[in-house]
């Protein structure tokens, strides 16, 4: 397998959480991470980890569609972005990625939302009216 760039930035083997260092020296080429991997074979371990599930999060007053996209902005709040009332599966897209459910209607739902860390609770939301929400992404200023 040969990666389709040597841009560390733009392949997805390149920015594996935990595994590589985000200063650009320390990256692995494709082939070292296929070796890497097969070397680990079925022996291949989880850490422990500290994250717990916390049932209480989000405040029950948020309610949720299928996340399409989570992420965090500058001040540690949680963005997530979500499609509603609408469920993604093998019968969204026809053979030529056409949407098919496009009769009914856009999202009337807010698809992004700001959910504070630790209490759970909606700060901002907005994205009414989308048909598809696909995902997040937060960039620095």
């Amino acid at each position: 397998m040969e990666s389709l760039t040597n841009d560390p930035q733009k392949s997805h083997t390149k920015k594996r959480p935990g595994i590589f260092e985000d200063n650009g020296e320390n990256y692995m080429d494709d082939q070292e991470v296929i070796q890497n991997e097969n070397r680990l074979g079925n022996e291949r371990q989880l850490p422990e980890s500290d994250y717990k599930v916390v049932t209480s999060w989000p405040d029950a007053s948020v309610k949720l569609g299928q996340a399409s996209g989570v992420d965090f902005d500058t001040a540690g709040n949680v963005v997530v972005f979500h499609r509603g009332d609408r469920l993604w599966d093998h019968d969204t897209f026809d053979n030529r990625n056409v949407y098919r459910h496009q009769n009914s209607g856009p999202i009337e739902a807010d698809t992004v939302l700001i959910i504070h860390p630790t209490s759970g609770k909606i700060l901002h939301q907005w994205g009414k009216n989308m048909y598809v929400s696909h995902e997040v992404l937060i960039f620095l200023n």
